[in-house]
């Protein structure tokens, strides 16, 4: 079925995960709704093998990020890539995140 899915078309766009970013907090359990929200457009991609890549397109208001992710036919990475790049390059830059972790900048 991809093989004539992709005859027809170059690229699958979906949102990057169901919900938008989640705060990063230190959990004593996994939140297994929540973690089936942030998988739910990546079973093909992984189960398929083929490329994917994820970017960020937008923010909530209160600032935590929203992706999109497109999805090619098996060897088109360079395809992703190129699209992914012009999509970012269209986006007005976010501001640093009120939070972050990792080292400074």
């Amino acid at each position: 079925e991809l093989k004539r899915l992709f005859a027809r078309i170059d690229v699958l766009a979906s949102p990057a995960t169901a919900v938008a970013a989640p705060a990063v907090e230190p959990r004593e359990t996994i939140d297994l709704q929540l973690t089936e929200q942030l998988m739910r457009f990546s079973p093909l991609a992984n189960f398929a093998g083929i490329p994917a890549i994820a970017f960020p397109v937008s923010q909530t208001t209160d600032g935590r990020p929203l992706a999109m992710m497109l999805q090619a036919r098996w060897w088109d990475e360079d395809v992703l890539l190129r699209l992914a790049r012009a999509a970012e390059g269209l986006r007005t830059p976010a501001p640093r995140p009120r939070r972050y972790y990792g080292p400074p900048a």
